[in-house]
């Protein structure tokens, strides 16, 4: 009598997770149509060329290889140092070529944002190895 009991139970466990697994099929099925639906309802407003566009951002190898530069490089802090870097060193080189005499080249504000850029980084991997994330700042 136990065992029937127990092999019931087991059953009815495995009948859960398929059952789970099958309602997290159909919700993920149905974000894709609902994201699928809106971004043609979206482009059919858009122009030509805004369309096109649009298209090509949201094809799967792109999208993917945008949201891992977005967490790489592209990251707030290495940005906003490396524009900081180049808006002040920038400013400086010009005030200094002004009263000296000498020409900028135009590759001045590349060089210095560059080097701002390296510097957020490392303060964003010095963040991470220290293991501090923003809600411990």
């Amino acid at each position: 009598m136990e065992q029937s009991k127990k092999s019931v139970h087991k059953t009815r466990g495995a009948e859960t997770s398929s059952t789970v697994s099958h309602e997290s099929q159909m919700l993920s099925l149905r974000k894709e149509t609902s994201f699928s639906m809106t971004m043609s309802s979206i482009q059919k407003e858009m122009g030509p060329i805004s369309r096109s566009f649009s298209r090509f951002i949201h094809i799967g190898p792109v999208e993917i290889l945008s949201d891992i530069t977005s967490r790489s490089l592209a990251r707030p802090t290495a940005l906003l140092i490396g524009g900081i870097t180049a808006f002040f060193g920038l400013f400086s080189l010009y005030l200094a070529a002004r009263d000296n005499g000498f020409a900028l080249r135009g590759s001045e504000f590349y060089v210095l944002f560059a080097a701002g850029w390296i510097v957020g980084i490392a303060i964003d991997l010095g963040r991470i190895l220290l293991g501090k994330t923003r809600s411990d700042a």
